[in-house]
């Protein structure tokens, strides 16, 4: 417990933030209770400890969903963001994966381990014709690959791309309507050895660049394999003006990773959102991927 609460501050810290605090507590629980309470000197203060302790990990993990800010424009977007595992291995587990993304209804869907681009394009183009879809691939490397798509019913460029410490990040740009609007996908490789707090904070660094130079960036996100707590989030958070956790609108659970389990344990995707534009509410959804997808509904101010 002691190392989710000291954070990622090194690299024995960041490991412990990758062990689940909610089983070891209800282990805990259970070794008192067949001690009778007395695993400690002072009876029961071994269960005392760990009901504390859980209840802490759980307001990580979830709270009452916040109240839809204030906007004047009455259209709202919606935006999706899914690691789609590929798009599974076979035909039918890839028409499950264009399923999930139709039924949340996306103005624009960001997916992380996208089904491959040729594919996806033919495919989506058949259930929503006039889509645009941009995509940053390289599966050349065995140890790292990724596949990073934005789906919009909107003209969509991808803009640019980087190398982080750990991963990668496009930039793609959405033609509105009424604005060009700008989303920095994020990718993280999964390894808990890897430090993710330098990646988080390298795509901070480019968020405050863009909004340097007249370009802010609308939406951060993606798989980031990191949970909220790590410390480079912090960084996001500040950069460019300021951004939102979505999820924290959502009033759910906020895990994503493992999607098979009804309470999975680590919140490592998310959606980062600018102060300009206001938050109506945030859900979650599960579809095949053993990550849980998720979407915002947003509204300019």
């Amino acid at each position: 417990m002691l190392g989710h609460l000291l954070r990622d501050r090194t690299a024995v810290l960041a490991l412990i933030m990758f062990v689940p605090v909610l089983p070891i507590v209800l282990v805990t629980i259970g070794w008192d209770a067949v001690l009778r309470g007395r695993a400690l000197r002072i009876r029961w203060l071994f269960t005392a400890l760990a009901i504390g302790c859980g209840a802490l990990a759980l307001s990580w993990q979830w709270r009452p969903a916040q109240a839809p800010e204030s906007g004047s424009s009455e259209s709202q977007l919606r935006i999706v963001q899914w690691n789609t595992q590929w798009g599974g291995w076979n035909r039918e587990t890839f028409e499950r994966v264009l399923d999930g993304i139709d039924g949340q209804h996306p103005d624009i869907a960001c997916l992380s381990e996208a089904p491959n681009t040729f594919a996806l394009e033919r495919a989506w183009a058949k259930r929503h014709p006039g889509w645009s879809i941009a995509a940053a691939t390289d599966t050349s490397n065995y140890s790292y690959a990724y596949n990073l798509a934005l789906l919009s019913r909107y003209p969509v460029q991808k803009r640019a791309e980087w190398a982080l410490f750990n991963g990668h990040a496009v930039l793609f740009e959405v033609g509105l309507p009424s604005r060009m609007f700008r989303a920095l996908v994020v990718d993280l490789q999964s390894s808990p050895r890897s430090p993710r707090s330098p990646s988080i904070r390298q795509a901070a660094q480019l968020v405050a660049a863009r909004a340097r130079a007249g370009a802010p960036v609308d939406v951060v996100l993606g798989d980031f394999n990191t949970p909220a707590r790590f410390l480079g989030f912090d960084a996001l958070a500040a950069a460019g003006g300021g951004y939102r956790l979505a999820s924290l609108w959502s009033g759910h659970w906020r895990g994503t990773w493992p999607a098979s389990m009804r309470m999975p344990f680590f919140d490592i995707d998310h959606i980062w959102v600018s102060h300009s534009w206001r938050i109506q509410r945030s859900q979650f959804f599960i579809g095949y991927s053993d990550h849980r997808g998720q979407r915002v509904d947003l509204r300019l101010p």
